[in-house]
């Protein structure tokens, strides 16, 4: 990890008692997407423990199913205290749906387990980010992997505009948002308003 990454990062160890969070609570940080979410395990603000992307196919009607399944196998397995996701807005209304499914059924294996819930705004993992100079998506795919070098080869090219986005970007997208969660208190709401 770069030394002002470490001091950035630091930071958030700092704020982690004020949330209810110590150095070594694991944290489950998501990034939902229609047809698949990337998830990152941390334990503590510097230490990655797991990361990848999980598939979420299948008719509406066996969402729920399928991510009690993919998610309560990382909950099991991990004992996260808490489970963060970057909440989204998309303008695609099936896209959306299909998000807000994949949310509802987080939450409810979330809350199965006792682990708290949280929800951490785009813009607030943006201004996060931001303060390390890091404003497109590529760049704070790049951040994260001098931060954590485990990531370093998963890193994708930068993409062209009329490229996809990569299928391991979710995972670079999953961890920003746990690395922000853990740095900036104040940018986070509780999903029940607290």
């Amino acid at each position: 990890m770069a030394h002002g990454a470490e001091r950035t990062v630091a930071q958030g160890a700092d704020k982690l008692s004020k949330i209810g969070l110590h150095q070594k609570d694991r944290l489950l940080a998501l990034e939902i997407r229609s047809q698949k979410f990337g998830f990152a395990v941390f334990e503590g603000p510097t230490r990655l423990l797991d990361w990848g992307v999980r598939r979420c196919e299948g008719p509406e009607s066996h969402l729920q199913i399928i991510v009690s399944e993919k998610t309560g196998s990382l909950l099991d397995c991990y004992a996260p205290s808490a489970v963060v996701i970057r909440q989204r807005y998309q303008l695609a209304s099936r896209a959306s749906r299909r998000s807000g499914l994949i949310t509802r059924g987080v939450r409810a294996e979330a809350k199965r387990v006792s682990a708290e819930f949280r929800l951490l705004s785009t813009s607030a993992v943006r201004r996060f980010f931001d303060q390390t100079g890091s404003a497109t998506k590529h760049e704070i795919a790049s951040t994260l992997a001098e931060w954590f070098i485990e990531l370093a080869w998963k890193l994708p090219a930068k993409r062209k505009p009329w490229q996809s986005e990569n299928y391991q970007m979710v995972i670079f997208d999953a961890v920003a948002t746990g690395a922000a969660f853990l740095a900036l208190k104040d940018a986070m709401k509780n999903v029940d308003g607290h």
